[in-house]
């Protein structure tokens, strides 16, 4: 086998593994996310003297707490209101609400709408919507006592869940960081130079299973940092850019 042939089996593998990876990414299907995020904006602790009170809307509180909720749809086929099987509701569990949350829907054609209510232990905010179509959604920011955690319930059309992202990250509006950058360029010289060594080296180093060996080493290596980075714009780009507005 000669370096030419090695060189154009390992780049047909990789274009069949991206055109597998896009088929599934690309195929028509609604896809339902959330995620969210609680950060504490005050509160009283254990050693506070109990003359000191806190009042939120002429309400007593020891503590409160902004969540920021993004729902949307991450797939490529629309989600029409009467896709809803069940309705989507956030449930913020040993929480109330302190006031009217607020919403930041990325398009107002989307008709995304609030109804909020508190029960017992805890609050609700049910999401309405006529249509999402790919990366349609909104933000809904809530403040509340009680750092409990929020819950998704609800069920879309030909979807099994409402996948939960975890922790919510607005993107950062700026452009790809310089790290991001040099990754790409170390991890592309990098597979260049194997190559190069493959190309060198003739077609008798394939008989050396030491060499065959290092090659393979190398190039795993080359292809390890470019997913990395690859991972990392990925992550970067889980969440929409609209919902940087939120912040």
């Amino acid at each position: 086998m000669n370096p030419e042939l090695l060189t154009t089996i390992i780049v047909a593998i990789v274009g069949w593994v991206i055109a597998a990876f896009l088929a599934l990414r690309f195929a028509r299907k609604r896809k339902p996310v959330w995620a969210y995020r609680t950060i504490p904006i005050l509160g009283i602790d254990s050693k506070t003297p109990p003359e000191l009170k806190l009042v939120f809307n002429g309400r007593s509180v020891d503590d409160v707490y902004r969540t920021l909720v993004i729902f949307l749809n991450a797939g490529n086929q629309t989600i029409e209101a009467s896709d809803v099987r069940k309705q989507v509701t956030l449930v913020f569990n040993n929480a109330k609400i302190l006031r009217e949350p607020k919403l930041y829907a990325n398009d107002t054609a989307t008709g995304f709408s609030v109804e909020w209510s508190s029960s017992g232990e805890y609050s609700e905010v049910k999401l309405g919507f006529k249509c999402l179509d790919h990366n349609d959604g909104a933000v809904i920011e809530a403040i509340h006592d009680g750092k409990g955690e929020v819950s998704c319930d609800g069920r879309i059309k030909e979807t099994k869940e409402i996948a939960f992202l975890g922790n919510f990250t607005p993107p950062d509006p700026r452009r790809l960081p310089g790290y991001l950058i040099a990754g790409f360029v170390a991890s592309g010289l990098w597979l260049a130079l194997v190559v190069v060594l493959v190309i060198v080296g003739g077609a008798d180093w394939i008989a050396k299973p030491v060499e065959v060996a290092m090659v393979g080493v190398l190039f795993g290596m080359g292809g390890f940092m470019l997913w990395q980075n690859f991972a990392a714009v990925l992550r970067r780009r889980r969440f929409p850019t609209w919902s940087a507005r939120s912040e």
